[in-house]
């Protein structure tokens, strides 16, 4: 009942909850097996100045048929590919410099993007994060983080490029993320690690 389709948007006043959304479905939940496989590489070693990384992966490798399909129509989960990478510059002793990309494609539909991001690094393991990516006709993104010890605190917007802008009214969307790395604490200068 939180669900907000398609069919519920005018493009003058935005969502109408009383409008139909001309969804009907036999089940609200299914339980499927489904498998995916990936491969990343990462140059950690704190002595480069350059550090590559990128991987990929492909998902829905069993193809398990869609539970929420009409009933009758065999439709299966389409395969998504996933190929992403990117260099970490060291710029200097407290910057680093990260351009990036993503390649997603599943059946139809395509993300494609590109970006950058910087961390000025003050000496007791903390950090200020500050990039931007853009979406192929869709959205640009600004994005600002901190980064203490093993802690990432991210915020983003988006701002949407598309031909949404005339149901979105303009107006993009807020995104917060929290993450940790774990690692175990060694002697000697500390492996590189991207700030997802």
């Amino acid at each position: 009942n939180k669900l907000q389709f398609d069919d519920q948007y005018n493009p003058i006043t935005g969502y109408d909850p009383n409008a139909p959304s001309f969804e009907n479905f036999a089940t609200t939940n299914a339980t499927v097996f489904d498998a995916s496989v990936g491969a990343f590489y990462y140059d950690s070693d704190p002595n480069h100045h350059a550090n590559l990384f990128g991987g990929v992966s492909i998902a829905h490798l069993t193809q398990p048929k869609d539970p929420f399909a009409v009933e009758g129509l065999s439709s299966k989960l389409p395969l998504r590919y996933v190929v992403h990478g990117g260099v970490r510059l060291k710029a200097g002793d407290q910057l680093d410099i990260t351009p990036h990309f993503i390649y997603m494609s599943q059946k139809h539909n395509q993300v494609k993007a590109l970006g950058v991001y910087s961390e000025l690094k003050a000496d007791d393991d903390r950090g200020l994060i500050l990039g931007g990516m853009y979406r192929l006709d869709d959205a640009f993104v600004a994005d600002v983080g901190y980064h203490v010890n093993s802690l990432i605190i991210g915020v983003s917007y988006d701002f949407n490029t598309s031909g949404l802008r005339a149901a979105s009214g303009g107006q993009g969307g807020f995104e917060l993320s929290v993450s940790y790395v774990f690692h175990k604490r060694i002697k000697g200068p500390a492996p590189v690690c991207p700030r997802f």
